[in-house]
């Protein structure tokens, strides 16, 4: 184990398996992933001509077999047995991995995280695409007041995290005219919906139920003419841009599908 062993106690690295309860567990798509591919891949990833020390990270069931040296890179909920770990914190150049002649490294935070993933038991699910959403709990608030839905909860939650404030409601006018622009990439309301209709009611006194009530009748008029709205040149880029997002997400998948 060498330096790699005494580099493992000496940066603290270890305690994850003991602090793991009082965290967030590691999240394997949005955090352990990317660091793999970015600085793994190239000599442990799908390239077989290329690979090293036949040493797969692409894949699960591959990145917990057995090494060239008869080693295992991953043993999951055991940080002191996995050579990655060991690896990733070897001071000694011909060890350390990247290795430096890739030009590659790892940060401290980076190096903790594949540490506390280790200990967590190595968890590795499969792209976010393929798995079925699943509706989180709702976040504590203080400002309870200010929640009108659940969608409100999270985003109150990171801005009370963050010491940050929510800014004062916007004119209805100008809600109106953000509903226009994310329904139909217009943001007029003559040619696009007749104004009449989005303006409908946008004058009424009363409170909040009043004017919510108004602001639905004009987002009601937005995605009645949403449809027919399709076919014009003016809402080519909005819709256009949904496209292109699809697409990318449909990469991703196949990319996925070949490293299986």
């Amino acid at each position: 184990m060498g330096l790699g062993a005494l580099a493992l106690v000496s940066s603290g690295v270890a305690a994850p398996k003991e602090r793991a309860g009082a965290q967030k567990p590691v999240d394997f798509n949005r955090e352990i992933r990317p660091i793999l591919s970015d600085n793994c891949f190239a000599c442990h990833g799908p390239d077989e001509k290329q690979r090293k020390a036949k040493l797969r990270l692409d894949r699960h069931e591959d990145a917990l077999k057995a090494t060239k040296s008869g080693d295992y890179a991953i043993v999951p909920g055991d940080t002191k047995k996995s050579m990655l770990v060991e690896r990733i914190l070897s001071q000694d150049e011909d060890e350390v991995m990247p290795p430096p002649k890739s030009k590659k490294k790892l940060n401290q935070q980076q190096k903790d995280l594949l540490a506390r993933w280790i200990a967590e038991g190595a968890p590795w699910p499969s792209h976010w695409s393929f798995e079925a959403p699943k509706r989180p709990a709702l976040p504590e608030v203080k400002n309870k007041g200010w929640v009108r839905n659940e969608i409100d909860r999270f985003i109150l939650a990171r801005l009370e995290r963050e010491k940050l404030k929510p800014s004062p409601e916007a004119e209805k006018t100008t809600l109106v005219r953000r509903a226009a622009l994310d329904l139909t990439g217009d943001t007029r309301g003559s040619g696009c919906v007749p104004r009449r209709q989005i303006t409908a009611g946008l004058r009424e006194g009363g409170g909040s139920v009043a004017q919510l009530a108004a602001l639905r009748r004009a987002h009601g008029a937005l995605l009645a003419r949403r449809g027919a709205l399709r076919r014009f040149a003016r809402v080519s880029h909005r819709f256009g841009a949904q496209h292109v997002e699809m697409a990318r997400v449909g990469d991703q998948c196949v990319q996925q599908q070949h490293a299986v």
